[in-house]
């Protein structure tokens, strides 16, 4: 987009960090000037926000349901390249990570096929119980790890189970 979102930036040098790291494709990230026409490739952002998108979107005949406000969105791929879509930071962020499990999934060698998907979640929560204390205590580097295998599968919630396993410096007061 041409004004793109955190939500936007993150997704995308996510995309780019994990296209480098699994595949050793190189994806170059740039924003779009206004009125400017997209280059052949991914346009990624908000339809509201950016009419080529909406334009995209219009050709593929994707369209944005209500249903999908929270955490929905679509994607599209055909000859002029992909767009993915969404209002929501969270819908951007799971067409990405659809995105990167369409790519994973394939031959290298070939091509993505063209494609359209319309996505939302049927379940408001999704997520995954850590359990901590009986066993090997957890590093920050394993709590992100966890958390960024939670985001590839469309996961929203992360729980972590802590009896007597961490010593906090500052105990507040219940209020029942």
């Amino acid at each position: 987009s041409p004004e793109p979102s955190a939500a936007e930036r993150f997704a995308a040098r996510d995309l780019q960090e994990s296209l480098r790291r699994q595949l050793n494709l190189t994806l170059t990230i740039a924003t779009r000037k206004e009125g400017e026409r997209p280059p052949r490739g991914m346009l990624l952002g908000g339809p509201r926000r950016d009419r080529q998108i909406r334009d995209r979107l219009d050709r593929l005949d994707l369209r944005l349901d209500p249903r999908m406000a929270a955490e929905g969105y679509v994607l599209g791929i055909d000859a002029e390249g992909l767009v993915g879509a969404s209002e929501s930071p969270a819908g951007v962020l799971y067409g990405v990570m659809t995105l990167r499990q369409m790519l994973l999934a394939r031959d290298p060698a070939r091509r993505l096929p063209a494609v359209r998907v319309e996505d939302w979640p049927a379940m408001r929560y999704r997520g995954v119980h850590d359990e901590i204390s009986y066993g090997q205590v957890s590093t920050m580097d394993n709590f992100k790890e966890l958390i960024r295998f939670c985001a590839l599968f469309k996961m929203n919630t992360f729980m972590v189970y802590i009896e007597d396993m961490y010593r906090f410096r500052k105990i507040g007061r219940a209020h029942v």
